[in-house]
């Protein structure tokens, strides 16, 4: 048993290492940088606003926007839970809900998917007028949520993943959206995420 349990301790450290360095923001030279299986990229920020979130669930939370030169106009949430909490639904399904929603599209219709290990790149139709696309980077209990109102960023992603892969819609009309709601700042509210002990405890 002591054998097994070290063996599992040894393998979550190495996940948790490897889910703090998929993704990290660095202040000092401005940029954000991906660094998860093939995709190595590095993002120069033109003026980055961030804004740290807190919760008892999360390690490292926050929120980061930025109108880019090259990429156009990027909002990101960085979301790590603690070992012992847990979500209560999809993630991309919590923020693109709340997506809709803050923005009162009258229609948001998903168009197109790329989905490869830890990632996943949904386009949709906004009012049956532009299109955005949402990238999700996920490993063990992170989640790094992406709007890319352009889609440029979306496309070279996905060409380092699967160079093979049509990637549509980038060149249509895109949309603007300038967003600034967190699930973290509004968990307390609407529970997308809660501990352990208070899942059983409702669940009695």
């Amino acid at each position: 048993m002591f054998f097994k349990s070290l063996i599992f301790s040894l393998i979550a450290i190495f996940f948790t290492s490897c889910a703090s360095s998929s993704f990290y923001y660095d202040k000092k030279n401005s940029s954000a940088n991906i660094n998860l299986l093939n995709v190595n990229k590095k993002i120069t920020l033109t003026n980055p606003k961030v804004e740290h979130t807190f919760s008892q669930c999360t390690i490292n939370s926050y929120t980061l926007k930025d109108d880019n030169q090259i990429y156009g106009n990027l909002f990101l949430e960085n979301i790590q839970l603690s070992d012992n909490c847990h979500w209560n639904g999809s993630v991309t399904g919590f923020f693109t809900y709340e997506l809709k929603t803050r923005m009162k599209f009258k229609s948001f219709e998903l168009v197109d998917r790329f989905s490869k290990d830890y990632y996943e790149i949904s386009t949709y139709k906004v009012n049956n007028e532009k299109y955005v696309s949402i990238i999700d980077m996920y490993t063990i209990n992170r989640d790094v949520l992406i709007i890319d109102n352009k889609g440029k960023l979306s496309q070279e992603i996905i060409k380092m993943l699967d160079p093979k892969f049509n990637f549509k819609y980038v060149n249509a009309p895109r949309t603007d959206i300038n967003y600034n709601y967190s699930l973290v700042k509004f968990n307390m509210f609407n529970s997308y995420f809660t501990k352990e002990s208070e899942r059983r405890i409702r669940g009695n």
